[in-house]
């Protein structure tokens, strides 16, 4: 009698990916014994990232007449994109033009398409866009790539970007000093000349929300405890007792 005939049915191509694979889908006839370890789980299950793709797979069918075949069968583990990606800026005024650049490699193969994703509702399919960010706020980027093989690698970065309301700043060295900047637990205001004291202060974040408001103080020295604030650019509005107004950017880490 005839051996049985094993059908394959589709490539054996995985991805390098911690996921498993139904192979009754990729031979005919179903119901045969695959051979144990080597990327295989439950049975007819494959694990691409347990196997070694050095070594075949073999399939074994027996029929009712008890005649019985073994196919071995080669397979190949693509390698997933590995992505990265950086910005000519991460922070500023609105309107904010930023120049993306993808850094995503491969070990084998070649990267084919992009998928770029902002944070602000839009997306790009360049490989380096150019993206325009026109409201205030703080943004995630996503890029997701895709190999010739069909591969997806992808790479969140959280809040890379942060995008601040256009308010200036103004020389305030030689009346008023605000420091440390960066800081990270308070800020200390004070008056560099005797004769100019300050009157109110406001502290704004980068969506140019009002955080903090002094007034009538007529001081010549503030000091301003961090408490729950935040991460990120501020800018403090200090107006003195003269009528003037000085703004200073402030990092809080």
């Amino acid at each position: 009698k005839d051996y049985p005939k094993i059908n394959i049915l589709k490539p054996f191509s995985f991805c390098n990916v911690d996921e498993i694979f139904n192979l009754d889908s990729f031979v005919a006839p179903v119901g045969g014994q695959w051979n144990s370890g080597n990327g295989i789980v439950f049975g007819h299950y494959f694990e691409p990232i347990s196997a070694n793709q050095s070594q075949p797979l073999t399939y074994e069918v027996t029929d009712t007449n008890g005649c019985s075949n073994v196919k071995e069968i080669n397979f190949r583990i693509n390698p997933l994109p590995q992505i990265d990606f950086e910005a000519d800026k991460y922070y500023g005024k609105i309107p904010l033009p930023i120049q993306f650049t993808n850094k995503s490699s491969i070990t084998t193969g070649d990267i084919l398409n992009y998928l770029w994703y902002f944070g602000d509702g839009d997306s790009s399919l360049v490989e380096h866009p150019l993206h325009a960010y026109l409201a205030p706020g703080f943004y995630d980027v996503i890029l997701h790539a895709i190999s010739d093989s069909g591969c997806w690698g992808t790479l969140s970065k959280e809040q890379m970007i942060e995008v601040y309301v256009g308010i200036e700043e103004n020389n305030i060295n030689n009346k008023i000093k605000v420091y440390p900047n960066p800081t990270k637990d308070f800020i200390l205001i004070e008056s560099t000349a005797p004769e100019v004291k300050i009157n109110n202060l406001i502290l704004i974040n980068s969506l140019g929300e009002q955080c903090m408001f002094f007034d009538d103080l007529n001081h010549n020295s503030l000091k301003i405890e961090r408490q729950n604030l935040p991460s990120g650019y501020y800018f403090i509005k200090i107006f003195d007792s003269k009528g003037n107004v000085y703004v200073q950017k402030m990092l809080l880490e």
